[in-house]
């Protein structure tokens, strides 16, 4: 029986760390994505100031 709880609490460990991870992940991705656009931007306007 206290198996069975220590197995669900680490079940339950390893669900909130996979959700953090996923989250994490998706943060750092959104990031990259933003900067990627920003220097495109950048760019175009000075092609655009020459």
């Amino acid at each position: 029986m206290i198996n069975d709880h220590e197995s669900r609490i680490r079940d339950t460990d390893m669900e909130d760390e996979m959700v953090r991870f996923t989250k994490d992940n998706i943060l750092e991705q959104a990031g990259q994505t933003i900067l990627a656009q920003a220097n495109q931007n950048r760019e175009g306007l000075l092609k655009l100031l020459q």
